[in-house]
């Protein structure tokens, strides 16, 4: 009982001398590591006093050398105590001093069972001694880990689950949100983040409405141009869209489009706030998407990417994605050459993963948008000869007459050699002649019916 009196006077003490005035010794923490470090020095003399004898008795017979084992247990403790007291390596201490208790235990299981003797005293009895034990090791993970309980807290609170069913008041502001986006009228944005996000407070666990006022913020994001008064603050849409992408990606964490969503917004949210660890997580991230779910995220790593300087060797990367998607649409690689893709338009399915390639409800015109973002991609390599051949399989698609900017794929076409300078550097503002993914079409290009 003496160490834990110590320990506990100790403290005490020294949390009286803090509250006197003391800055030092203002916090908890500190005084309980000075209280263990008088503790471990008061046990480690005894290593070497006249009870060393009767410690080296308490050694289970198992072990050779009990008199060696007395002295390097005590060197630990002296170790561990001083330890304590550096703010730089009292966890390591603390983590070490747990460590030796525990290693130590069996001693005083075997004194406890055989009536030893210590100081002349009986040892002391297993249930107190294993009490202590825990007490000891409980204050060693406060002082050398302050955050360990809340820590675990976090760690042991429930996951968020997914709700079964969309609410009706979901319904409504997801059906507000496609009505707006396949119409193509940005000016309607607050109205319909208003009605997602009431929607979403109302149930939290709603992944596909999380989703789309992530999508809703990239909209406002991407086709910024479209304001007539520029404002910094808009890129605090991506901090919105990340967050909202990820509440999406925890509900539905096999929804690959989710992952590659929240991927890009990495990217662009450290790309805009200079944070190279999160630009680094961003682009594993889409990797790991583009691999999930290849006919979808391919497009989406070479569009996140669309943005990168083109002497950027990941932008040759970005636009041997957007290739290497065509090629993975229709099982066979694609002419580079030629870029010839109305041989297989018979593929065409809205169904499994390759419905990604074509046209659907989501994305009325996505095949004309694909190969818009394509071309003005190859235009910014600097071959804009290939890239007429590639916007001009945009024509290949069904419902290309019903598309709302085959006048700009046309100027396209016609201005190819002219924009490869133009594309190279971004001229804010421009709302029509720069690439796609700084347009006034950068989501309804693909999106708008």
């Amino acid at each position: 009982m003496i160490p834990f009196l110590v320990l506990l006077t100790a403290t005490l003490i020294l949390r009286a001398i803090g509250a006197a005035g003391v800055a030092v010794l203002g916090s908890w923490i500190i005084c309980l590591r000075g209280g263990l470090a008088a503790m471990f020095l008061l046990t480690a003399s005894a290593h070497w006093g006249k009870r060393r004898p009767d410690l080296i008795r308490m050694v289970p017979a198992a072990f050779p050398r009990p008199d060696l084992i007395v002295t390097i247990t005590g060197l630990c403790e002296l170790l561990g105590a001083a330890g304590l007291l550096l703010p730089a390596t009292a966890g390591a201490a603390a983590a070490c001093l747990m460590a030796l208790l525990l290693a130590m235990f069996p001693a005083n299981v075997r004194a406890a069972r055989h009536n030893l003797t210590l100081g002349g005293k009986a040892a002391t009895s297993l249930p107190l001694r294993t009490f202590l034990q825990v007490v000891f090791i409980a204050a060693l993970l406060a002082a050398g880990f302050p955050d360990a309980i809340s820590d675990m807290a976090i760690w042991l609170a429930p996951r968020k689950t997914p709700t079964a069913n969309m609410s009706e008041k979901a319904k409504q502001a997801n059906a507000k949100f496609w009505d707006a986006f396949h119409g193509g009228r940005y000016e309607e944005l607050p109205q319909v983040l208003n009605a997602l996000t009431a929607a979403y407070l109302e149930n939290p666990r709603d992944a596909q409405t999380a989703a789309h006022i992530g999508f809703s913020h990239i909209w406002r994001l991407s086709e910024h141009a479209r304001l007539d008064t520029q404002s910094a603050t808009i890129t605090d849409e991506l901090v919105l869209a990340r967050k909202y992408f990820s509440e999406a990606v925890r509900l539905a964490p096999n929804d690959e489009r989710f992952k590659g969503f929240l991927a890009s917004m990495e990217l662009a949210e450290g790309s805009v706030h200079d944070d190279e660890k999160l630009k680094r997580r961003g682009y594993f991230d889409l990797m790991k998407a583009k691999d999930g779910w290849r006919e979808f995220n391919l497009f989406t790593a070479g569009y996140a990417m669309s943005r990168l300087p083109f002497t950027d060797g990941k932008y040759a990367d970005a636009v041997n994605y957007e290739w290497q998607n065509l090629d993975v649409c229709v099982d066979e690689k694609v002419d580079r050459r030629t870029a010839e893709y109305g041989k297989y338009m018979a593929k065409e399915t809205t169904t499994g993963k390759k419905r990604a390639c074509w046209n659907s409800w989501i994305a009325p015109h996505n095949f004309e948008g694909f190969f818009l973002n394509m071309g003005d991609m190859i235009v910014k390599q600097g071959d804009p000869a290939t890239a007429r051949r590639v916007y001009a399989d945009a024509r290949l698609s069904k419902t290309y007459q019903a598309w709302p900017f085959r006048n700009v794929l046309d100027d396209r076409i016609a201005q190819a050699d002219e924009n490869v300078a133009l594309f190279r550097k971004e001229r804010p503002g421009e709302k029509t002649r720069t690439m796609m993914v700084s347009s006034t079409f950068a989501c309804t290009g693909c999106h708008q019916q």
